[in-house]
């Protein structure tokens, strides 16, 4: 056997061997959720051996996984592990992710001489690395169906990335996520139903978020019969309505309509979403509180979710408001 031949058969047992056993036991860290750990661990790597990218890449997803997210330092972590690796796409994929995070953080006028712009190319430098890449593929969907056309966004472009989406991973959690979104970026909340509850169908584990992102978009429109429905479906599903930080799962999937609608019910204001940004400063307005009968026992119904997945100081939100807006309306 030829020598290059030889090479290109030990090419994948020899990538595997490039990460070090520490940087393995952080991923694995990583995949029980133990991301302070990881992160004390990923630290220790690198003060080792600086030059480490797949300790820089891994750290990187870490930061984003705070709340706040840490976008800054992760950046330039997996800024460095893209320019030492250029040609994998899960790093461009994250480091698009990580610009993107900022970009949520920018006033329009910084975010359109930066952010903005490594966001879409690192996205889409994903997707041309691995154009099989279901992951790759919803977050380009997801730029371009929000973007502005003069920065590259455009729903016959998030169209196409939907198409190939429904082609690599047809009939999965991802592809009806990517179509509900759509569908209610369209206004057509009956397409949005439809694949939210084939989510539900398909994966049980999501059934509960799955059903609370509707109720509490329903909720917002203040059809509360509606939101009733799905929030009732959202307890019995009996899984968690939030689950652990999605930054650290392969599919990264933002509902925007659904943030929006968490934001204005916990804050009773009305939320514009920009198409650059979920930033709220400057397109907010409060709105008068509803002391519908049915509201109030939707909040109480609010506290008892929270209350079950261990949010007890959200719980505890929702339940004086119910209160005071029964009180109010003796």
């Amino acid at each position: 056997m030829c020598l290059l031949a030889l090479l290109c058969l030990l090419a994948p047992a020899l990538a595997r061997a490039e990460r070090s056993p520490e940087v393995q036991r952080a991923r694995d860290l990583i995949r029980l959720g133990e991301v302070r750990a990881a992160h004390r661990a990923l630290v220790g790597v690198l003060k080792k051996d600086p030059r480490d990218v797949d300790a820089h890449y891994e750290l990187g997803r870490v930061l984003l996984s705070y709340e706040p997210p840490h976008y800054e330092q992760a950046i330039k972590h997996l800024t460095y592990a893209t320019d030492e690796k250029p040609d994998v796409s899960d790093h461009h994929l994250w480091l698009a992710r990580a610009w993107g995070m900022k970009l949520e953080n920018s006033n329009i006028v910084a975010a359109a001489f930066g952010p903005v712009w490594e966001v879409k190319g690192h996205f889409e430098q994903a997707v041309e690395l691995d154009p099989k890449s279901a992951s790759a593929r919803t977050d380009l969907f997801q730029y371009y169906l929000f973007a502005p056309s003069i920065v590259g966004g455009g729903r016959d472009k998030a169209l196409e990335q939907l198409r190939a989406l429904g082609t690599i991973a047809p009939d999965s959690v991802l592809f009806h996520t990517s179509q509900a979104i759509m569908a209610l970026k369209d206004g057509d909340i009956d397409s949005a139903v439809i694949a939210f509850e084939r989510i539900a169908q398909l994966s049980p584990p999501d059934a509960g978020q799955a059903f609370f992102e509707l109720g509490m978009i329903f909720l917002s429109q203040r059809n509360y019969n509606r939101a009733y429905r799905y929030l009732k479906k959202a307890m019995d599903a009996g899984t968690a309505i939030e689950p652990p930080h999605k930054i650290l799962k392969p599919n990264f999937v933002r509902n925007a309509f659904y943030e929006k609608a968490r934001y204005e019910i916990e804050n009773n204001v009305t939320v514009s979403v920009d198409s650059t940004s979920l930033s709220r400063e400057g397109r907010m307005s409060a709105r008068k509180e509803d002391n519908d009968p049915k509201y109030v026992k939707l909040l109480r119904m609010l506290g008892t979710i929270y209350e079950r997945n261990g949010r007890s100081e959200m719980a505890l939100k929702y339940v004086q408001r119910a209160k005071a807006l029964a009180e109010k309306a003796q």
